[in-house]
């Protein structure tokens, strides 16, 4: 039976709403100063959220009389327990002197018809990604809301569907926030509607089954405010912490277009001093991903030894803990060498100086970016670099200086980077677009910070936040 459950919630990607986000959401909902207020669920399940909202507006907006909601759902396991909830809430509202319609539409939303203008709409969208080949992303592009992901996708409909002033509070992954791969998306968003709110969740283990970090959204059909409001929610409690309300710009960087969550107002002021300093574009320096895929390659050209014929194959395994490269490694899991052959040549780069980052860290792992410098010196004209990382390297030879390499090395590996990293993904990823996106500081401040290779995390961090942050303490506020 429990099986079976776990199935039914795979099949219509549930993830279920819990008492403790229930009341959070709720209690986010705007404050309405008038008799009649329209309502939209467009992914109601048993009817929870919707419930504990329009509980909320009759204990807190007094103006309120008359309420029609609005709910969608595809589960024909759900309708009956549906339509037993919004009973019951009909007979609350009267109870109240507030009269609750409602209507439940046993239908796909996102290519529903029904295109009324809704005061409030509150969702938790199913989430999966959308195959951009397949017959239902070809459906959804007639009806305008083809994202990457059906949660996305909900959102944009919802959006669509707003009144003026009306408010989308919805339950989501962070992923939107950040990565190319949503990026049209968020150039729509941000262009059409305000960023109210937003709040983040500490603990990635809000819903069963899924370990991401999840946040609250609260968007307005208007002109976008000044200010931005982030708060934080501590982990098994509904404590919500300090409200930072930063500028608009500050959150939104509109280079990249991704957010970024700033915790503290020490956060604010770094993000500002960066803001003016210089992208790798700047710098001359470029970033890619190792074109080696490992199980793409025939055996008999990977080996842990060296032979003829083989060249360097650089893993995240042949990273140390002192920024330098353990290569070749004695007890190496993988493998240390790739034999060129006229199929992969093309995956192989000429020996040079390079920054090389991995491309994937633990969940629990405090540091998010790991990176090392690999010199000229390893005696061979051609190297390969694994899919499981990224590699930076210079333009021109005017900046092919081994100094500013480790400075650039020390800067990656600081806790400030980190936490500029974490502003903006709430992945375990390190990708391209995003080393893209974010501030490095000058070659000037690069070359001092060389000083910094093979220094423990204090020295570094110190180091870093007199440099780059011009604080003459050197203390670092994490």
């Amino acid at each position: 039976m429990k099986n079976d459950k776990l199935i039914h919630k795979k099949i219509y990607n549930q993830y279920f709403t819990s008492k403790r986000l229930l009341s959070i959401i709720s209690n986010n909902v705007r404050r309405f100063d008038k008799s009649d207020i329209s309502i939209m669920d467009p992914g109601a399940g048993c009817g929870s959220l919707s419930i504990s909202a329009i509980k909320n507006i009759i204990a807190n907006s007094k103006k309120v009389r008359f309420i029609k909601l609005i709910t969608y759902e595809i589960d024909d396991y759900l309708i009956l327990s549906l339509k037993y909830n919004l009973n019951a809430l009909k007979k609350f509202g009267l109870m109240n002197n507030v009269a609750i319609t409602y209507k439940i539409i046993n239908s796909d939303f996102l290519i529903s018809k029904e295109l009324r203008k809704y005061d409030l709409i509150i969702m938790n969208p199913p989430y999966k990604k959308i195959n951009q080949s397949s017959k239902y992303s070809e459906l959804l592009k007639k009806y305008s809301v083809n994202t990457t992901n059906t949660y996305t996708s909900f959102m944009k409909k919802a959006l669509g569907q707003l009144k003026t002033e009306g408010q989308l509070l919805s339950i989501t992954p962070r992923s939107f926030m950040n990565g190319f791969y949503f990026k049209k998306f968020r150039k729509w968003l941000f262009t059409n509607f305000c960023f109210n709110q937003i709040l983040v969740f500490d603990s990635r283990r809000l819903f069963d089954g899924v370990l991401q970090e999840i946040v609250i959204t609260d968007f307005r059909n208007k002109h976008q405010n000044k200010n931005i409001c982030i708060q934080y929610i501590g982990k098994g409690d509904n404590k919500i912490g300090k409200k930072i309300v930063a500028n608009y710009y500050d959150v939104y960087e509109s280079t990249g277009e991704v957010i970024r969550l700033i915790r503290n107002y020490t956060d604010l002021n770094e993000i500002r001093i960066m803001d003016t300093k210089n992208s790798l574009q700047d710098l001359g320096v470029s970033v890619s991903t190792g074109p080696v895929v490992r199980y793409r390659q025939k055996p008999v050209d990977l080996s842990k030894h060296y032979k003829r014929g083989f060249y360097p194959y650089i893993f995240g395994e042949h990273f140390n803990d002192n920024m330098e490269l353990d290569w070749p490694k004695k007890k190496v899991k993988k493998f240390n060498y790739l034999r060129m052959t006229k199929e992969n040549s093309s995956l192989f780069r000429e020996e040079s100086i390079y920054v090389l980052v991995k491309r994937i860290t633990a969940k629990e792992d405090h540091k998010r970016v790991k990176a090392i410098v690999l010199d000229s010196n390893l005696n061979y004209s051609k190297i390969a670099f694994d899919n499981s990382i990224n590699y930076l390297f210079f333009n021109n030879q005017y900046n092919l200086n081994i100094d500013i390499a480790y400075g650039l090395c020390v800067y990656l590996n600081s806790s400030l980077f980190n936490k500029m990293f974490r502003q903006v993904s709430g992945n375990t990823q390190v990708n391209i677009f995003d080393l893209n996106m974010l501030s490095y500081p000058t070659l000037e401040e690069l070359k001092l910070l060389s000083s910094g290779i093979h220094e423990n995390q204090n020295i570094i961090d110190k180091l870093v936040n007199r440099v780059v942050l011009n604080n003459r303490s050197g203390n670092y506020e994490s």
